[in-house]
């Protein structure tokens, strides 16, 4: 069992998403869980969907594109490549999340 220390307002939030799962934890918790992992998954299909435009653009995945930004090799003057290093970096952070949620 967890025993959760809340403030008034979070106490009063939490009780009412509780009430919206007739009351049942575990609905409760499952439900953000799944909400959490669709947010995750939806993001990292809109970010290889946006990383797709890069790579067709430069031609090169956006893995050696990365790799070959992290070490100096492109110019980070360039506005697209400062877009395409941040939204790869959010991707990778993504599918840790999913990873560690999947185990």
């Amino acid at each position: 069992m967890i025993k959760l220390e809340l403030n008034n307002k979070s106490e009063k939030l939490f009780k009412k998403l509780l009430k919206k799962h007739n009351n049942d934890e575990n609905s409760l918790i499952n439900f953000i869980f799944n909400y959490h992992t669709n947010q995750l998954k939806k993001g990292v299909k809109n970010l290889k969907i946006d990383l797709a435009y890069f790579e067709n653009k430069y031609e090169m995945t956006s893995e050696e594109f990365y790799k070959a930004f992290v070490q100096g090799k492109l110019a980070d003057e360039n506005n697209d490549f400062m877009q395409w290093s941040g939204e790869y970096e959010i991707l990778l952070d993504y599918l840790d999340q999913l990873k560690e949620l999947e185990e």
